[in-house]
């Protein structure tokens, strides 16, 4: 039941999130999010609250990862598929390799396999924050199918 309850609270946070960036649409509503976010660390409810990742996994990013994939071009992802491949692997490799030896050569306590671990965390793009923070940059179409296809993989 707590699960149940925290989840409830975090679609509020969504929900007010929205709202704001409604009122104020200049900031990527990514950044709302995480705001809001930042504000739950705040109630003592969640000092000490260990949300399940499975439940994570099943009842928010699959239905946000189902929604991006049943939104996207087929007919876009064929023609560029070489180009959405080369960023969903190559770039997430080389990221995860300098972010690592980086992590690594900065924090000496961190072991390379650790190092490398938390590089492979934070290296793949978010296919819902790609869209948000770039809602009001004018990219070419191309280029944003490509960006959005690469955070799908």
């Amino acid at each position: 039941m707590e699960a149940v309850f925290a989840i409830v609270l975090l679609l509020g946070a969504v929900v007010a999130a929205n709202i704001l960036y409604g009122l104020y649409s200049k900031i990527p509503l990514a950044f709302y999010q995480i705001g809001m976010g930042l504000l739950f660390t705040l109630l003592p409810l969640y000092h000490h609250y260990q949300l399940d990742p499975s439940i994570f996994l099943y009842a928010i990013i699959t239905p946000l990862m189902f929604n991006d994939a049943q939104n996207t071009s087929r007919r876009s992802l064929s023609r560029n598929l070489g180009t959405t491949l080369s960023l969903a692997i190559t770039l997430v490799v080389v990221t995860v390799l300098v972010l690592g030896f980086s992590i690594h050569a900065l924090l000496p306590l961190f072991t390379l396999p650790l190092a490398f671990a938390l590089g492979a965390i934070v290296s793949p793009t978010d296919a819902v924050a790609v869209k948000s923070i770039t809602a009001s940059i004018s990219l070419p179409k191309r280029i944003m199918n490509t960006l959005e296809n690469e955070s799908l993989f």
